[in-house]
């Protein structure tokens, strides 16, 4: 929950606001080989990681993030952890914001 938080922050620079929703669905290696990821994870483009300086954490740490770019009150992130655990996160800034068909853990803000 607090990753999907910090990356909402990040890609939208607001803060999810209280009654926001973070709605997580979490992901093996074993589901990306029995091809049990989700379609919509071609939106997110790119990865991207930690760094400082010339130090990357890539190989152990990487995200992607989109946002609804007329309202800022959703954004949606995907991040991986050493390529064995992967976790899709979508910030809305209301329940009523969250789209249909959207499925995991829900954590109020």
């Amino acid at each position: 929950m607090k990753l999907g938080l910090a990356l909402h922050y990040e890609i939208t620079h607001r803060i999810a606001p209280k009654g926001g929703v973070v709605v997580v669905a979490r992901f093996s290696n074993v589901d990306a080989f029995t091809g049990d990821m989700p379609d919509a994870l071609a939106l997110f483009g790119e990865g991207q990681t930690l760094e400082m300086g010339k130090f990357r954490v890539a190989e152990q740490f990487e995200y992607s993030s989109v946002y609804a770019a007329d309202t800022m009150n959703m954004s949606a992130h995907y991040a991986t952890f050493r390529m064995s655990m992967a976790l899709l996160m979508l910030v809305c800034h209301s329940e009523a914001d969250i789209p249909e068909g959207v499925h995991g853990d829900r954590f109020y803000v």
